[in-house]
């Protein structure tokens, strides 16, 4: 069995949604051609608030200021990595409801993530069957409750 890194790693994301219902994407295309879909944000830095990290994040990935909203799902999950020997990863992902500027097109922003090829909008039924990080990630953003959605894969433990 593959080890875990020891350290938890948190991050944040950004549900943005345009007028047609549309999900703002990240398409992260890797060496051997594969890809996958996944929200702007990315991991918080020690000292930072989740807030500012998704902040942060947004600016850097998808050249916008978010104005974050209500905490709309947290999922806890093992991410396997592309990258052979490198251990597997614990993450607890936080999505929050967020708005773009307005008139926002979707774009790249100035210091994107390495595997980061593409942003755009998908339709809630393009993100059902598209392979997403998390795995999870649509049926995570389909709850429209008043409370958050939270879901937990990360069963795996190190022997």
């Amino acid at each position: 069995m593959k080890k875990i890194n020891p350290e938890i790693r948190n991050t944040a994301k950004a549900v943005c949604y345009n007028d047609n219902n549309d999900i703002l994407i990240l398409k992260k295309v890797y060496e051997d051609r594969s890809f996958v879909y996944t929200l702007p944000g990315g991991s918080q830095e020690p000292g930072e608030s989740i807030i500012s990290a998704l902040i942060r994040e947004c600016e850097e990935e998808i050249a916008a200021t978010v104005v974050p909203g209500r905490l709309h799902y947290i999922c806890e999950y093992i991410k396997t990595s592309r990258t052979p020997c490198k251990p597997l990863r614990h993450k607890v992902e936080f999505g929050f409801k967020c708005t773009l500027p307005a008139g926002y097109t979707p774009q790249m922003g100035l210091k994107p993530d390495s595997h980061q090829a593409e942003v755009l909008w998908l339709s809630p039924e393009q993100l059902k069957t598209a392979a997403c990080t998390p795995d999870r990630l649509a049926q995570c953003i389909a709850s429209h409750a008043r409370i958050p959605f939270i879901h937990s894969d990360a069963t795996i433990t190190n022997p």
